[in-house]
C-alpha cells in the first residue's frame, strides 16, 4: 500500500517480470455475458417469427452477385429460407437453402446456451465453440462452398431463383467496351 493511501483506494503492485495475467476467460463475467446472449437470441426468434408472418419479401433479387452473373450466391434463399422454416415448412425451407435449417438449428443451441449460463453459471455451447468453433466455422464455410456450386452448376433447377445464362460482367460491362 501507498504511503498515506487509504485502504479504499490503494493501488496494486506494479506487475513484476514474470508475473502471468489471467486468462481472458477466467476475467470475463460469464453470467452477464450469458444474460447478454440470452437477451439477443430472444429478441432474434422474437423478430425472425415477427417478420416470417406480417411482412411478405419482394420477388426481386438485391442479390448484387446475381444480378451481374446471373448465377445466385453462396447464401442465396437464406432469408427465404429461415422465413419459411419459421412458418413451419420445413421442405420449402430446405428448397430454398438446406443450411438455414443449420443456422437456425445453430441459434437455437446458442440460446439453449445462454439460457443454461444464466440459471446455472456454466454455458456448455460456450464451452464446446471454445474448443471446436473453429472446425463448426470451417465445416459451415465448406458446405457453404459445396451447397452454392451444386445449386449454381450441377442442380441449376434447385436454384432459389431462376440463372440467367448469358447474364455475366461481360454483359454488365459491354457498353463499357
Amino acid at each position: 500500500m501507498v504511503v498515506g493511501a487509504s485502504p479504499g483506494n490503494a493501488e496494486p503492485p506494479p506487475p513484476v517480470d514474470g508475473d502471468v495475467k489471467p486468462p481472458l476467460r477466467a476475467t470475463f463475467d460469464s453470467s452477464r455475458g450469458a444474460m447478454l446472449r440470452l437477451v439477443l437470441a430472444v429478441v432474434g426468434v422474437i423478430g425472425a417469427i415477427a417478420f416470417a408472418h406480417w411482412i411478405t419479401l419482394p420477388e426481386v433479387s438485391f442479390c448484387t452477385f446475381q444480378i451481374a452473373t446471373g448465377r445466385p450466391c453462396p447464401g442465396c434463399g437464406m432469408t427465404r429460407s429461415v422465413v419459411n422454416l419459421a412458418q413451419g415448412s420445413v421442405l420449402s425451407s430446405l428448397r430454398f437453402h438446406p443450411l438455414g435449417v443449420v443456422m437456425v438449428g445453430g441459434l437455437l443451441a446458442g440460446l439453449y446456451g445462454a439460457l443454461m449460463g444464466v440459471l446455472r453459471g456454466h454455458d456448455p455451447v460456450w464451452d464446446f465453440l471454445e474448443r471446436r468453433g473453429h472446425w463448426i466455422a470451417t465445416g459451415f464455410i465448406l458446405a457453404l462452398l459445396v451447397v452454392w456450386i451444386v445449386r449454381a452448376y450441377v442442380v441449376p433447377d434447385w436454384s432459389p431463383d431462376p440463372i440467367r445464362e448469358g447474364a455475366g460482367w461481360h454483359t454488365l460491362l459491354s457498353p463499357f467496351f
